[in-house]
């Protein structure tokens, strides 16, 4: 929990004025409360941190606020954001305690959008990580795929990417890349990793704070793009060893995941 002190110099609890906040519909008072718990954060921790610390919890701060701007105090029902990375980005933001926590703090150039992933619309990836190296600006880039929509699943893979991000790409999904990401509360295969309680009791408050994802599904239908092939077999890539192969569309549709063949090998088999 964290506190502050008021202007009677009493301990504040900023978890149950942010909930009663909530509560009451009051999203500018929250506003306020949100911005003022983070400059008591930074304030508490101030004779720890380091320049560079520093400098991204002064960022975290400019988030926090430029989330704030965004909200609409007159709909008090209304979600507190426009964009869907504006969203993203103040998950991320919020998370960054977290993974400091867990001994990975996220690198500040880190941008974070919805949008399909390299293997396009048909492959079965939902969350991409991208090197500092592929950006004109030397930026991480994350995207998640827009056939998400849940809240709490968008979360949970943004979480995944930016332990990518954190640990960097190189170490894939090996033994440091475990130890974050069970630190931080993710299971299940790290290939594919599934949020778990432990993950809930740092981001729950942050999903409910954020409120909802300003997002609907994307699913097949009619677009402005070229009519896909469907009479050649497809590319399929290990996203761990990088052991490819081509298949029919209809055996990709028949399995949910598929593993790499390699028995030495943890990865997921993932279409172009």
């Amino acid at each position: 929990m964290t506190e502050g002190t008021n202007s009677a110099g009493l301990a504040r609890d900023f978890a149950t004025e942010l909930s009663n906040a909530r509560e009451a519909g009051d999203w500018a008072a929250h506003a306020v409360i949100w911005e003022e718990r983070s400059l008591a954060e930074v304030d508490a921790d101030e004779a720890l941190l380091s320049d560079d610390e520093a400098e991204i919890a002064a960022y975290d701060i400019e988030m926090a606020a430029q989330a704030d701007n965004a909200l609409d105090a007159a709909h008090g029902f209304a979600p507190r954001f426009d964009t869907r990375e504006g969203w993203l980005n103040a998950f991320t933001a919020a998370a960054r305690p977290a993974f400091k926590i867990a001994g990975s703090p996220i690198p500040r150039n880190v941008r974070m959008a919805v949008g399909f992933c390299s293997t396009g619309r048909r492959g079965r990836r939902i969350g991409e990580c991208w090197g500092d190296t592929a950006s004109r600006d030397g930026t991480f880039e994350i995207f998640i795929v827009p056939s998400l929509d849940d809240a709490e699943e968008v979360a949970g893979v943004l979480t995944h990417e930016l332990i990518h991000a954190a640990v960097g790409l190189e170490v894939k999904h090996g033994p440091q890349f475990k130890k974050v990401a069970l630190a931080l509360g993710l299971g299940g295969k790290m290939t594919a990793t599934v949020v778990t309680d432990k993950w809930r009791a740092w981001a729950s408050e942050i999903l409910a704070d954020l409120g909802p994802l300003p997002h609907a599904r994307l699913a097949s239908g009619v677009s402005s793009g070229p009519k896909q092939q469907t009479g050649r077999n497809l590319k399929v890539e290990c996203d761990t060893c990088g052991f490819t192969f081509r298949t029919a569309q209809k055996w990709l549709d028949a399995a949910d995941t598929l593993r790499c063949p390699d028995a030495d090998c943890d990865g997921t088999c993932i279409s172009e």
